[in-house]
Protein backbone atom coordinates (compact mmCIF):
# COMPACT_ATOMS: atom_id res chain seq x y z
CA UNK A 1 0.00 0.00 0.00
CA UNK A 2 1.22 3.52 -0.69
CA UNK A 3 0.83 6.57 0.99
CA UNK A 4 -0.94 8.16 -1.76
CA UNK A 5 -3.89 5.12 -1.27
CA UNK A 6 -3.42 5.59 2.95
CA UNK A 7 -4.28 9.70 1.94
CA UNK A 8 -7.45 8.82 0.76
CA UNK A 9 -8.82 7.23 3.32
CA UNK A 10 -10.48 9.95 5.20
CA UNK A 11 -9.58 8.38 9.17
CA UNK A 12 -5.90 9.77 7.91
CA UNK A 13 -6.40 12.57 5.77
CA UNK A 14 -5.39 15.23 8.14
CA UNK A 15 -2.07 13.30 8.72
CA UNK A 16 1.30 14.42 7.16
CA UNK A 17 3.38 12.14 4.99
CA UNK A 18 5.94 11.16 8.24
CA UNK A 19 2.20 10.42 10.20
CA UNK A 20 1.18 8.50 7.67
CA UNK A 21 4.54 6.77 6.74
CA UNK A 22 4.17 5.83 10.92
CA UNK A 23 0.52 4.19 10.11
CA UNK A 24 1.96 2.18 6.88
CA UNK A 25 4.86 0.95 9.03
CA UNK A 26 2.26 -0.60 11.61
CA UNK A 27 -0.04 -2.18 8.69
CA UNK A 28 0.73 -5.59 7.47
CA UNK A 29 -1.50 -7.57 4.49
CA UNK A 30 -3.85 -10.22 4.61
CA UNK A 31 -5.46 -12.25 1.79
CA UNK A 32 -8.49 -13.93 2.35
CA UNK A 33 -10.57 -16.27 -0.65
CA UNK A 34 -13.90 -15.34 -2.21
CA UNK A 35 -16.51 -16.49 0.41
CA UNK A 36 -14.19 -16.39 3.89
CA UNK A 37 -15.37 -14.42 6.58
CA UNK A 38 -13.39 -11.54 7.77
CA UNK A 39 -14.98 -10.61 10.57
CA UNK A 40 -18.08 -12.44 12.22
CA UNK A 41 -21.01 -10.45 14.14
CA UNK A 42 -20.54 -10.99 17.56
CA UNK A 43 -16.77 -11.91 18.02
CA UNK A 44 -14.31 -9.71 19.56
CA UNK A 45 -12.14 -7.90 17.50
CA UNK A 46 -9.37 -5.12 17.88
CA UNK A 47 -8.23 -4.67 14.30
CA UNK A 48 -8.83 -2.21 11.32
CA UNK A 49 -9.01 -3.34 7.87
CA UNK A 50 -8.20 -1.35 4.56
CA UNK A 51 -9.49 -3.07 1.24
CA UNK A 52 -6.50 -2.75 -1.14
CA UNK A 53 -8.07 -5.15 -3.86
CA UNK A 54 -11.18 -7.14 -3.82
CA UNK A 55 -14.95 -6.55 -2.28
CA UNK A 56 -16.30 -7.19 0.78
CA UNK A 57 -20.04 -7.59 1.85
CA UNK A 58 -21.16 -6.08 5.34
CA UNK A 59 -23.71 -7.67 6.67
CA UNK A 60 -25.63 -7.88 9.91
CA UNK A 61 -27.61 -11.10 11.24
CA UNK A 62 -31.93 -9.95 11.71
CA UNK A 63 -34.09 -11.74 14.40
CA UNK A 64 -38.11 -10.82 14.47
CA UNK A 65 -40.65 -11.80 17.04
CA UNK A 66 -43.78 -10.73 16.85
CA UNK A 67 -46.39 -12.11 19.20
CA UNK A 68 -48.08 -14.63 17.35
CA UNK A 69 -46.12 -15.11 14.62
CA UNK A 70 -43.26 -17.51 13.88
CA UNK A 71 -39.56 -15.69 14.18
CA UNK A 72 -37.90 -14.74 11.29
CA UNK A 73 -34.13 -14.35 11.36
CA UNK A 74 -31.75 -13.36 8.24
CA UNK A 75 -28.98 -12.06 6.93
CA UNK A 76 -29.22 -8.82 5.75
CA UNK A 77 -26.71 -6.88 3.32
CA UNK A 78 -25.83 -3.18 4.41
CA UNK A 79 -23.18 -2.36 2.31
CA UNK A 80 -20.15 -3.29 -0.21
CA UNK A 81 -16.69 -2.14 0.33
CA UNK A 82 -13.71 -1.88 -2.37
CA UNK A 83 -10.83 -1.11 -2.92
CA UNK A 84 -9.96 1.91 -0.30
CA UNK A 85 -12.70 1.67 1.59
CA UNK A 86 -11.65 0.37 5.37
CA UNK A 87 -13.82 -1.25 8.37
CA UNK A 88 -13.12 -2.05 11.57
CA UNK A 89 -11.73 1.26 12.87
CA UNK A 90 -14.36 1.43 16.30
CA UNK A 91 -11.43 -1.50 16.71
CA UNK A 92 -8.60 1.11 17.06
CA UNK A 93 -9.59 2.52 20.00
CA UNK A 94 -11.23 -0.39 22.16
CA UNK A 95 -11.73 -4.06 21.53
CA UNK A 96 -15.27 -4.52 21.18
CA UNK A 97 -17.96 -7.04 19.82
CA UNK A 98 -17.90 -6.67 16.02
CA UNK A 99 -21.52 -5.42 15.00
CA UNK A 100 -21.44 -6.72 11.54
CA UNK A 101 -20.27 -9.65 9.64
CA UNK A 102 -17.58 -9.33 6.78
CA UNK A 103 -17.63 -11.81 4.11
CA UNK A 104 -15.11 -11.48 1.03
CA UNK A 105 -17.30 -11.22 -2.39
CA UNK A 106 -14.37 -12.10 -4.24
CA UNK A 107 -10.53 -12.73 -3.82
CA UNK A 108 -9.28 -10.22 -1.22
CA UNK A 109 -6.42 -8.50 -0.58
CA UNK A 110 -6.28 -6.32 2.99
CA UNK A 111 -3.89 -4.17 4.81
CA UNK A 112 -4.38 -5.07 9.01
CA UNK A 113 -3.75 -2.58 11.14
CA UNK A 114 -4.05 -3.43 15.34
CA UNK A 115 -5.38 -1.59 17.50
CA UNK A 116 -2.69 -2.30 20.26
CA UNK A 117 -0.12 -0.92 17.24
CA UNK A 118 -2.03 2.28 16.68
CA UNK A 119 -2.48 3.01 20.24
CA UNK A 120 0.43 2.87 21.20
CA UNK A 121 1.71 4.85 17.84
CA UNK A 122 -0.96 7.74 19.24
CA UNK A 123 0.69 7.92 22.70
CA UNK A 124 3.97 8.32 21.44
CA UNK A 125 3.20 11.04 18.68
CA UNK A 126 0.25 12.87 20.24
CA UNK A 127 -0.34 14.89 17.52
CA UNK A 128 -1.48 11.63 15.58
CA UNK A 129 -2.59 10.44 17.96
CA UNK A 130 -4.96 14.08 18.81
CA UNK A 131 -5.78 13.65 14.53
CA UNK A 132 -6.81 10.44 14.42
CA UNK A 133 -9.35 10.71 17.78
CA UNK A 134 -10.45 13.96 16.26
CA UNK A 135 -11.14 12.58 12.90
CA UNK A 136 -12.45 9.33 14.10
CA UNK A 137 -14.98 10.70 16.43
CA UNK A 138 -16.60 13.01 14.03
CA UNK A 139 -16.86 9.43 11.88
CA UNK A 140 -18.70 8.33 14.91
CA UNK A 141 -20.81 11.22 15.54
CA UNK A 142 -21.95 11.01 11.66
CA UNK A 143 -22.97 7.29 12.31
CA UNK A 144 -24.93 8.24 15.62
CA UNK A 145 -26.68 10.61 13.67
CA UNK A 146 -27.64 8.14 10.93
CA UNK A 147 -28.44 5.48 13.38
CA UNK A 148 -30.92 7.39 15.13
CA UNK A 149 -32.60 8.87 11.73
CA UNK A 150 -33.17 4.91 11.00
CA UNK A 151 -34.19 3.75 14.33
CA UNK A 152 -36.96 6.59 14.09
CA UNK A 153 -37.89 5.70 10.61
CA UNK A 154 -38.48 1.81 12.05
CA UNK A 155 -40.26 2.45 15.32
CA UNK A 156 -42.51 4.69 12.77
CA UNK A 157 -43.20 1.85 10.65
CA UNK A 158 -42.70 -0.76 13.47
CA UNK A 159 -45.82 1.35 15.05
CA UNK A 160 -47.96 2.04 11.90
CA UNK A 161 -47.74 -2.13 11.09
CA UNK A 162 -48.98 -3.17 14.88
CA UNK A 163 -51.61 -0.39 14.73
CA UNK A 164 -53.22 -1.78 11.35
Amino acid sequence: MSLSLLRKIPLFSDLNDGQLQKVLDLCHRRTYAKGDRVITEGEEGDEMFIVLDGQVEVSKAIHVSVPGREPVSFEKQLVLLRQGDYFGEVALLASDTRSATVTARTNLDLWVLEGAAIQGLMAADTELGYRLLLVISRELCLRLGRANEDIRKLMTAFAFAINR
